[in-house]
């Protein structure tokens, strides 16, 4: 249950959890925020102020390249012995200097003003969108122009002005026009900037903080959530790991609905894996229950088969003896001792079956099982060369050192396999006993294997039951004793074909069948 809950905790697919994930999307949706405020900066670069500022920078350059080109048209002209353009009549002159510079510059108009007459001449509008040229000084702006010109004169520097209004702000600028020792007059210019907001400075940085605001709450919401899925995820886990004892505990809710969700699908889950547990463990009560029974009527099928023989034989023989009588004394006498025979034979069979039903004594000793298997070997020598069967041991050089084991207990074991395995081979046959240890399981290993027929199909799923047997002469109970000796001492025992034919000095006997083999393993 344990591997399993593992297994269904393991991510499928993706290495990160879905916390994870989603703290990475709170994450980049923080970045994606400080980006667009970033952007937002740089368009903040290019909003009101920035606009107002390019444009002082555009007008300080207008002005002064005015200036220069006036300050070139009255050289020319000291130098033709003319006075300098400084009058109304020189206005075409002065309007086509101004004209020159301000015709790139939208919405931007300037002109002259000199000293001499306090006057505005030069005058230039080259962008004005009307029917016609404009050639008069907007006289709402006329006091700041003449007010900006004579701030340059007066500190010989340039001159600048900002006036704001409800959407749009007037930008003014003039440069001082140097004559001999004093300025002689300014270069002004005026821009006119529509849409102009002294608040948009204060609604953007309001809309950053909100941005910033808003990725904050997202962020935390990220990680609430996160915390809030970690704490269900636990509680899920918590509660899978009690369905590892009790299958019908039910998973306290999360209060996340997804997760909750998963946890009634699991605590259904639970029910229902609880309710085929609980079937299953009554059927396999029944099963054992129809097994003892089989297991029953099969023991009840074997004595009752074992006994009924002997006691005819029994009947028979008293039958014949009553009618002998006294007149026939070796006739009788003949009868009793077969009368005793055959319940000596039932004495025995009751013997065995006693004994199935008392406990397993061991006493281990420590034994050289090379020479203990050649000892075992040794009863069977005389029977063997009888029947023109050789006998073998093949012993590992791991079994160097001495083995624990029940010495008389294994002795029947061991006794059994070899006598079951000579009255299966024919003469010329061989019986070969192999020993070793396995150190990987730490086990004594002991083969029994012959060169016979082997075990019948229809006999190996019952060979270790009782009464279970192919011989005419045979009880069946030797293997399922033995089986059960061995099971007692821990180990196990198995019936395997013995593959390859058995090699005989050297040689393949290719005549030869697979043959059984009989495979014990005990803990040593």
């Amino acid at each position: 249950m344990s591997d399993l809950i593992a297994d269904v905790l393991k991510e499928p697919g993706s290495r990160w959890s879905l916390k994870r994930q989603i703290r990475a999307w709170g994450v980049l949706f923080l970045l994606t925020i400080l980006f667009a405020c970033v952007f937002a900066i740089e368009l903040l670069r290019h909003s009101d102020a920035a606009r107002i500022a390019d444009s002082q920078h555009q007008l300080d350059q207008a002005a002064t390249q005015i200036q220069q080109r006036y300050a070139y048209v009255a050289r020319s002209f000291q130098q033709r012995k003319l006075p300098a353009p400084e009058t109304p009549a020189d206005n075409r002159l002065l309007g086509s200097l101004t004209a020159s510079v301000l015709s790139g510059l939208p919405r931007v108009e300037g002109g002259f003003y000199f000293t001499n007459g306090s006057q505005l001449v030069g005058y230039s509008y080259p962008t004005y969108q009307g029917s016609g040229a404009k050639a008069d000084i907007p006289p709402a702006e006329r006091p700041t122009i003449l007010a900006v010109a004579r701030q340059a004169i007066d500190s010989r520097s340039p001159a600048q002005k900002r006036i704001d209004t409800a959407s749009d702000a007037l930008l003014f600028r003039a440069v001082p026009i140097e004559g001999e020792g004093l300025p002689v007059g300014a270069v002004w210019v005026m821009h006119h900037m529509e849409g102009v907001h002294g608040t948009s400075t204060w609604l953007n940085a309001l809309g950053l903080l909100l941005l910033l605001t808003i990725s904050a709450a997202a962020t935390a919401a990220a990680w609430h959530v996160t915390r809030r899925l970690d704490a269900g995820v636990s509680r899920i886990e918590a509660a899978l790991g009690t369905m590892e004892y009790r299958l019908d505990s039910d998973t306290s809710r999360t209060g996340i609905q997804e997760l909750d969700r998963i946890a009634a699908a699991i605590d259904r889950l639970g029910k229902a894996l609880n309710l085929n547990q609980q079937r299953r463990t009554e059927l396999e009560q029944k099963l054992r229950h129809a097994d003892k029974l089989a297991a029953l009527g099969r023991l009840v099928a074997g004595v009752a088969h074992e006994v009924r023989n002997p006691l005819a034989s029994i009947k028979l023989k008293l039958h014949l003896a009553e009618r002998a009588g006294a007149s026939d004394p070796a006739r009788l006498a003949s009868a009793f001792e077969i009368m005793r025979l055959e319940v000596a034979r039932i004495d025995r069979l009751v013997e065995r079956l006693l004994a199935l039903g008392k406990p397993l004594k061991t006493s281990l000793q420590s034994v050289d099982i090379a020479r203990y298997l050649e000892e075992r070997l040794d009863n069977f020598r005389p029977r063997a060369e009888a029947q023109g069967v050789a006998l073998e041991l093949h012993s590992s050089a791991s079994l160097n050192l001495t083995v624990g084991v029940d010495r008389d207990k294994l002795a029947e074991v061991v006794d059994n396999l070899i006598a079951n395995a000579l009255d299966a081979v024919t003469p010329g046959g061989r019986v070969v006993v192999e020993a070793e240890r396995s150190g990987a399981t730490n086990q004594l290993v002991i083969r029994v294997k012959d060169t016979g027929g082997g075990v019948p199909l229809p006999m190996r799923d019952r060979l270790f039951e009782p009464f279970a047997t192919t011989k005419e002469s045979g009880m069946g109970l030797g293997l399922f004793l033995s089986a059960e000796i061995v099971r007692g001492l821990g180990g196990d025992i198995a019936y395997h074909e013995s593959g390859d034919p058995l090699a005989k000095n050297g040689q393949l006997n290719h005549s030869s069948s697979s043959g059984a083999c009989f495979e014990v393993r005990l803990p040593c």
